[in-house]
């Protein structure tokens, strides 16, 4: 599952966001909208419903539905911005996030301290917070302070993200229970709060992803299945029906499923990367069954290796592990008649090996990785 909204939102808000007090004349936050043309007023409150703010040089308030924004510049000229956030914004991009986290929490105090001590600023460090966790690996600090963003603010601009990242942290980890938990609390709490309906679909498809997990595919499907008309969760829905197709080898199905995404989204690519890879390992799987090793292969070695696609996802992991795979089966096939070309596929196996456990520790495709080497490296 993933974060699209805000690794859209990280990079301008690295650059400029600032705290900006809700009665600064001067304030010039800038609202980019979904559908629109920017708007440069005052932002007054942001939750998961919606988004109040004043225009420049208007003191009518306007409402209208989060949903719609893709991003907002908080004005970077205000004197009352908090020096440690942009101080753990700087280190949260540099990688260092135990830096990251210190100064970032010193920024919330200091704007608690404000006259606008709900400033949507506290959101976004709060959400960079977990974030930094997440990347440090540190699955006990996601929960903590994805709960505490919760705790803060039960409707947060961002509490749909506090989610996903608490159920990511478990799922790297391989801590099906923490996974469940995750999705127990969620349900929980759209039962107990109106304002979190918007969250059921996210709810359901992180269902799904642990349904299918547990290869349970026939059942993750129908869940998939039942988001196929929502635009608004169409990479998750699209990634999940490809996978679990695979998995239940229906291999019809799926080779039409890929070609449809692959015209969809023709000299697109760079707008949905996620689901372009997914493509590219779904089409490997279907030129494997198929008995085309050698396509098959330069299918998972592109998803593997492109720059523009290798990201941190389950479809770049399983593109690494299918590659080595690939390799391994390709190797094989020219066994002691051929030893130079079988040895030069076993070592890119190999290699595509070491390259998917240094990019995923937690990788759960070892095993099946480790074995289509041996078989390549006995074959005669």
């Amino acid at each position: 599952m993933n974060m699209n909204r805000f690794n859209a939102l990280s990079t301008a808000v690295a650059a400029a966001i600032l705290f900006a007090a809700a009665g600064a004349a001067s304030a010039q936050d800038k609202i980019k909208w979904k559908d629109r043309a920017d708007t440069e007023g005052v932002v007054i409150s942001l939750n998961i419903k919606d988004i109040k703010y004043r225009l420049t040089n208007s003191p009518a308030e306007q409402e209208e539905p989060s949903k719609n924004v893709r991003d907002i510049e908080f004005d970077q000229d205000n004197t009352l911005f908090p020096y440690e956030y942009s101080h753990g914004v700087a280190a949260f991009h540099k990688g260092d996030y135990k830096t990251a986290i210190e100064q970032l929490e010193r920024a919330i105090d200091r704007i608690k301290r404000t006259n606008s001590p709900n400033h949507p600023m506290r959101d976004f460090a709060r959400r960079y917070i977990v974030e930094a966790y997440l990347r440090a690996g540190d699955a006990a600090g996601v929960v903590t302070s994805a709960q505490e963003l919760r705790k803060e603010k039960a409707d947060s601009f961002f509490v749909r993200d506090s989610f996903l990242m608490q159920y990511q942290a478990a799922k790297m980890r391989r801590n099906a229970k923490g996974q469940e938990d995750t999705i127990k609390e969620l349900e929980e709490a759209i039962k107990a709060d109106r304002r979190l309906d918007v969250l059921q679909p996210d709810s359901e498809l992180l269902r799904a992803d642990f349904l299918e997990m547990n290869k349970r595919y026939s059942d993750a499907l129908t869940i998939y299945s039942k988001f196929g008309a929502n635009r608004e969760v169409w990479k998750e829905v699209t990634l999940g029906t490809l996978r679990c197709l695979s998995g239940l080898g229906r291999t019809a199905e799926l080779k039409s499923k890929v070609e449809s995404i692959l015209v969809e989204i023709k000299d697109k690519k760079d707008a949905n990367p996620e689901v372009y890879l997914g493509a590219l390992v779904a089409r490997g799987d279907v030129q494997l069954s198929e008995g085309k090793i050698k396509e098959a292969l330069l299918d998972y070695m592109k998803g593997a290796l492109d720059p523009a696609l290798s990201r941190q996802s389950a479809e770049h992991e399983a593109a690494l592990a299918k590659a080595a795979i690939a390799a391994a089966r390709f190797a094989k096939q020219f066994g002691e008649r051929d030893k130079a070309n079988k040895t030069t596929y076993v070592d890119r196996a190999k290699e595509l090996r070491e390259d998917l456990k240094k990019a995923y520790p937690q990788t759960g495709w070892s095993a099946d990785v480790d074995g289509a080497i041996k078989e390549a490296e006995r074959s005669q």
